[in-house]
């Protein structure tokens, strides 16, 4: 696959107006590996620190994306893990234990959304 593209490329650039111009500083077939070039086999393992540093920001996502759509967040915890959200705590209207995983799930990055969420009693 990867000669079928890069034939594709050279053919198609061959075809192109740049080419006798290019032809003249650069080679259009490259037979020696760069060393400047990283592939996606040679890129590092995501550590778990920035797993952890992803769900803190999908945590933060999904709390904004609650607070625009008008679920009272204050009482309510935000857990995630590798795109799976928990919802936890107590919010004062039936309607947003309802809304509130509909919210979650639309935000990118979430794969899927437990709701613990409860009716809490109003303050006065």
């Amino acid at each position: 696959m990867k000669c079928l593209t890069r034939a594709l490329v050279i053919a198609l650039f061959a075809m192109s107006p740049l080419a006798s111009h290019a032809a003249a500083n650069v080679s259009l077939i490259d037979t020696q590996p760069r060393a400047d070039v990283v592939s996606v086999e040679d890129a590092p393992e995501p550590t778990d620190m920035d797993a952890r540093h992803a769900d803190h920001r999908l945590e933060r996502k999904v709390r904004q994306a609650l607070y625009r759509g008008k679920v009272d967040v204050t009482h309510v915890s935000i857990l995630a893990r590798n795109g799976r959200v928990t919802l936890i705590g107590g919010v004062p209207a039936q309607a947003m234990i309802q809304t509130a995983p509909t919210i979650a799930m639309n935000v990118p990055g979430v794969r899927s959304v437990d709701s613990e969420l409860i009716r809490r009693p109003e303050q006065n």
